[in-house]
């Protein structure tokens, strides 16, 4: 029985009466550096916002590396748990590209063909690693777990270096703070999740070690919102969290202490954060109006069609309205706002669990921010749905493993453990049903991603 297409062939024996797999394909080194890359480089900000940056340009190296693939399949099949969810994304992006180019023949202005580009891109950058991780599975997880993990510690030492400081506020490599906070918060909550799945305890560890980086990010961020939806994350997955794994985690963060102590009460975090938790609510910009919502009230006919994104001075503004939920409802109709949400509930369908631990702190920070054409937030899509994927076709493929000293080549696809043909073998007890035994069978850890 083949278990999945191109990947992993599961045979039982009923002569021999044992059940055995064949080795996994492994992608090439080439596609995996670039994936890792891929994630790893986003906090790499090289040119303003809204060009690309050097991430877009390793994701185009691993498009050219995951060709093939793609050529035979990219969306979703029509059995997956993904297919819905994505059907309704691709009308959501047919509506943006018809609101935008009638803008832009209008009004006129190429301006407006920026969001066309936006959520193209992000859309094929959310099937893409979809595909990729579906693809490679086990393998696919980890890449995408490391290339986050480097990441965090990339963004990390760009505050710790002091890079293009933007007043008390830190941005590390970004271009403005609150991209530094939102991204420290879908890191948190995207570790999480990867918290959770994980059952070596290296990796629980590594997971647990994404995390306080990552809020530490936040912090120096001094993002608001970031702050408030990381909280809201964390009492969420508060209860999955072992008590022996934060014993491990207290001491790792000892013997960092005498390195990061001198950058902590230097930058004066704390007393900068307590500051800027006092004055949530004070802020001009903490109203309906410094947020942008009252154009819907001011506007109400462009929730029709929709406004679009781009020219603000129509509204009398010079900024966007800073919600994700608020600018799609009123830059996109009706029709815009319908596929969305409906894209949004299909996922919700699929595991309502994970999703609302992993989107409503999203979503919370989507109050007051715009975050929709950040790329790690269709990440988060990318990895929500092919976990639920993989969840589903088999209890063991969806666990996000890491590495140990000697395991490490195997782990992210470089080597493949030599064993004889057959290498995996189940007895069968005579008084247990076939069924039971292939049910058995399929729950067996191939001893390429057992836990050592």
């Amino acid at each position: 029985m083949r278990t999945h297409a191109g990947q992993l062939e599961s045979y039982w024996d009923e002569e021999e009466e044992y059940y055995y797999e064949e080795p996994m394909e492994k992608p090439g080194l080439f596609l995996m550096l670039t994936a890792i890359a891929t994630v790893a480089t986003f906090p790499l900000y090289v040119f303003p916002s809204g060009y690309p940056q050097p991430s877009h340009g390793f994701f185009l190296l691993f498009c050219l590396c995951f060709h093939r693939q793609l050529l035979v399949k990219i969306l979703p099949d029509h059995d997956s748990l993904a297919f819905k969810p994505v059907r309704a994304a691709v009308c959501f992006v047919l509506v943006v590209i018809g609101v935008q180019v009638s803008y832009a023949l209008t009004l006129p202005s190429t301006s407006m063909l920026k969001g066309v580009a936006f959520f193209t891109f992000n859309f094929v950058y959310m099937v893409i690693l979809y595909r990729y991780l579906v693809t490679y599975r086990r393998t696919a997880l980890n890449h995408v777990f490391i290339g986050i993990l480097l990441a965090t510690s990339l963004a990390a030492a760009g505050v710790l270096l002091n890079i293009n400081p933007s007043g008390s506020r830190e941005t590390g490599f970004f271009n403005n703070p609150n991209q530094l906070g939102y991204f420290g918060l879908i890191v948190v909550l995207v570790c999480l999740s990867c918290y959770s799945l994980c059952s070596l305890k290296l990796a629980r560890l590594m997971a647990l070690f994404g995390i306080t980086t990552a809020a530490y990010l936040i912090l120096v961020s001094l993002s608001k919102a970031a702050m408030v939806s990381a909280f809201f994350g964390v009492i969420i997955f508060a209860p999955s969290i072992r008590r022996r794994d934060l014993f491990y985690l207290l001491i790792l963060s000892l013997i960092c202490l005498p390195f990061a102590a001198p950058k902590v009460i230097e930058s004066d975090v704390i007393s900068r954060v307590v500051a800027r938790v006092q004055n949530i609510g004070k802020d001009s910009d903490d109203s309906i109006a410094g947020r942008g919502y009252n154009r819907i009230r001011r506007y109400p006919e462009k929730m029709i069609l929709g406004a679009g994104e781009g020219e603000y001075r129509r509204f009398g503004a010079r900024l966007e309205m800073h919600s994700t939920i608020g600018s799609i409802v009123f830059c996109y109709g009706i029709a815009g706002a319908f596929f969305f949400f409906l894209f949004n509930y299909r996922c919700f369908r699929i595991s309502p669990v994970l999703y609302l631990s992993l989107f409503s702190p999203i979503y919370a920070y989507g109050l007051t921010h715009n975050g929709i054409r950040f790329s790690a937030f269709w990440l988060a899509y990318a990895v929500f749905l092919a976990v639920s994927e993989l969840r589903r076709e088999d209890a063991e493929a969806y666990t996000i493993e890491s590495w140990s000293m000697n395991r490490v080549r195997s782990l992210i696809g470089l080597r493949t453990e030599e064993r004889e043909p057959g290498f995996y073998a189940l007895e069968r007890s005579s008084n247990v049903s076939d069924s039971v035994a292939g049910a058995h069978a399929n729950s067996v850890v191939s001893p390429q991603t057992a836990p050592l």
